[in-house]
């Protein structure tokens, strides 16, 4: 399947376990590739991590964190969704629904978004765990979750 999509040569295939699977057993070990290209494996294996490394999901450059009761991976969702919330739109009333409506979406029920511009004060109940006040820019992004009331 892959040799049509890419329009190999019938033959490609056959070169390629000839290559990467001399033996024949149907799987090909990291070894062999490395052997087989001229790679150092010790190399290879160094290069992989820093890749694993770096595409794991990191907070944004600019975010400032004001107050967190929530997972570190949570609150990276959740400033990517308002990233885009406030790209998507030209009025911050539309953002802050678009990041209320995708917060529950994704995380489940009864999240609450706020922007501010400037100082604040608040004083609120949230689910423990769901807690995240940030700041980008001149944007104050509270976010929260209530529980659910049966």
């Amino acid at each position: 399947e892959y040799k049509n999509k890419n329009n190999y040569k019938e033959n490609f295939v056959t070169k390629w376990k000839n290559l990467f699977d001399p033996e024949g057993t149907g799987s090909i070990s990291l070894q062999t590739f490395c052997d087989t290209l001229g790679l150092n494996i010790k190399e290879v294996k160094e290069n992989r991590a820093k890749v694993v490394q770096s595409s794991r999901k990191r907070m944004p450059d600019g975010v400032q964190i004001i107050s967190a009761d929530m997972e570190e991976n949570l609150q990276i969702d959740v400033v990517h969704i308002a990233i885009k919330a406030v790209d998507d739109h030209a009025k911050l009333q539309d953002s802050v629904k678009q990041i209320k409506q995708e917060c529950d979406s994704q995380f489940g029920k009864l999240f609450h978004a706020i922007i501010v511009r400037g100082q604040y004060w608040a004083y609120y109940s949230y689910e423990p765990g769901y807690n995240f006040a940030f700041k980008i820019g001149s944007n104050i992004f509270i976010i929260f979750r209530t529980p659910e009331l049966n």
